[in-house]
C-alpha cells in the first residue's frame, strides 16, 4: 500500500525502538483509514483492531519499563494514563466468528 504513514519527526522520542512502535501504530491507522476509503473496512476491521489492541498493550508495557528504569517523574500519571487508554481500547477487542454469530441472531 503506497499510503503515508503519517510519521512526523517531530514525534519522535528519541528512542528508537519506541519510534518504531509509534510508526506501527500510525501504519495500522492509514492501513484502516484506506480500506475505509475503498469500502473494504469490513473485510479487515477485526484483524486491525486486535493487531492495534495487542500492540498498545505491548507498547504500555515497554514504555513504563523504560520510564521505570530511568526513573521518570511522571510514571503513576502516565501509567494510570495507560491504563484508561486500555480500558476504553480494549471495549473494540473483535468478537470472536462463533460468539459474533450467537449475538446477531
Amino acid at each position: 500500500m503506497d499510503q503515508p504513514t503519517l510519521w512526523d519527526p517531530s514525534y519522535s522520542v528519541n528512542i528508537a525502538e519506541l519510534d518504531k512502535q509509534h510508526q506501527r501504530l500510525l501504519r495500522a491507522i492509514v492501513e484502516l483509514q484506506h480500506a475505509l476509503h475503498v469500502d473494504r473496512a469490513h473485510l479487515i476491521i477485526d484483524t486491525v483492531l486486535e493487531d492495534v489492541i495487542q500492540h498498545m498493550i505491548s507498547h504500555f508495557a515497554d514504555e513504563e519499563e523504560l520510564m521505570r528504569r530511568h526513573g521518570f517523574p511522571g510514571l503513576a500519571d502516565h501509567c494510570s494514563e495507560h491504563q484508561k487508554i486500555a480500558q476504553q481500547i480494549t471495549k473494540f477487542q473483535p468478537v470472536e466468528p462463533c460468539r459474533r454469530a450467537r449475538h446477531s441472531l
